[in-house]
């Protein structure tokens, strides 16, 4: 990304369309994924809806935006490296359920790389679309 001020997080990848970026929850997925590629759990959690769901890596459910903001303030502050590409985003109604694919690496002689498939179940209010079920780590 061009002029981005934080490198070491990689880079939010996906299909734009000729106009930009898609309206609605795409829109809502791309703005989750830009958020936590600058490292700013606020804004992700702001894509959340209060009462949201978001499973843990070893499968802890957290209830409601206050315990997510803690999971993905230890996600942005890791010093691994994040690059998440926006994937398909599949819409029935006010449902939808978005694919984003994360890869995480660690720094440095002995670090690996983590590839992981984030699934977001997004519902919509009005005209905002927001993330009420997270799943990043399948």
């Amino acid at each position: 990304m061009a002029g981005a001020r934080e490198t070491r997080t990689g880079a939010a990848i996906g299909p734009e369309g000729a106009g930009g970026p898609e309206p609605g929850p795409t829109a809502t997925s791309r703005a989750f994924g830009r958020a936590l590629l600058a490292r700013d759990p606020g804004a992700a959690a702001a894509c959340l809806t209060a009462g949201a769901r978001v499973l843990s890596a070893d499968g802890t459910e957290l209830a409601g935006r206050e315990q997510a903001f803690e999971l993905l303030r230890q996600i942005t502050a890791s010093a691994q490296a994040l690059e998440i590409r926006i994937g398909r985003c599949v819409v029935a109604g006010d449902v939808a359920l978005a694919t984003q694919y994360w890869r995480r690496s660690s720094p440095g002689p002995g670090g690996h790389e983590v590839s992981t498939i984030a699934r977001l179940v997004m519902v919509r209010s009005g005209a905002r679309w927001q993330i009420a079920i997270a799943s990043p780590w399948e």
